[in-house]
């Protein structure tokens, strides 16, 4: 068989790869994973700065499977799901005492798992994926657009994606990509935007996504904490 034969089928097998997890992700409805209806969208500037952490481990169903960071302390489970044995999630989010829109923040993590042990040549071809030159770019990107709206607040509908750079820590060694993103409401009138970072990670025979969004005005004084909630990513590599 000819190298661009080779190349044709490898991309076959990320694009079915990547399109089979986020429809494993996409069963569970957008519903489970949006806070109630607000009362009212914020008005007024509720600032809020963290400083201490806590471990939380997303409960994993399939062998091997782990998931491990810090958090802020304020932020509490929302809601864990599985679907068929096929992926396991959380949302942790730190609401404010009035119900008002947005969340201060949410962090959101999800293991999808395969049937199949990662390849390097499967590795290889997804790294490429996340290139935008690459054919397989927007299915890429479209992914993790899909994975971050449907865990928005309610009435967030503007989402801009930054292009994925390579991700890596003291835990994560390769097979890492981290996007920044905003978000903002143009159905909910005075709402504050939304500033936030993704991660997709590939361990032995699992893709972890984890998202974290705070208000946008408050990143700044977080983005140190942020950072390390993201360097204490803890996946079976």
């Amino acid at each position: 068989m000819s190298l661009g034969g080779v190349v044709i089928i490898v991309l076959i097998a990320v694009l079915y790869v990547v399109l089979t997890h986020h429809q494993k992700l996409s069963q569970v409805t957008k519903s489970s994973y949006k806070s109630a209806k607000p009362i009212v969208p914020y008005t007024t500037n509720h600032a809020y700065t963290y400083k201490d952490l806590n471990s939380f481990n997303l409960k994993t169903t399939h062998p091997g499977a782990n998931l491990a960071f810090s958090k802020p302390v304020e932020l509490k489970p929302f809601g864990q799901v599985g679907v068929n044995g096929t992926s396991d999630q959380v949302l942790l989010i730190h609401s404010a005492p009035d119900h008002t829109i947005p969340d201060y923040s949410r962090i959101a993590a999800a293991a999808s798992y395969s049937t199949q042990a990662f390849t390097p040549s499967t590795l290889t071809a997804i790294a490429s994926s996340a290139k935008p030159d690459n054919s397989g770019y927007s299915t890429f990107v479209g992914d993790q657009k899909t994975f971050i709206s449907q865990r928005l607040p309610y009435g967030f509908d503007k989402l801009t994606l930054s292009t994925p750079q390579v991700f890596s820590s003291g835990n994560i060694a390769s097979n890492a990509w981290l996007t920044s993103f905003t978000a903002v409401s143009s159905k909910l009138k005075n709402a504050k935007g939304l500033k936030g970072e993704m991660i997709e990670a590939y361990g032995k025979q699992t893709i972890y996504y984890f998202m974290v969004d705070n208000i946008a005005s408050d990143w700044p004084a977080n983005q140190a904490v942020w950072q390390k909630v993201e360097a204490s990513l803890k996946i079976d590599q």
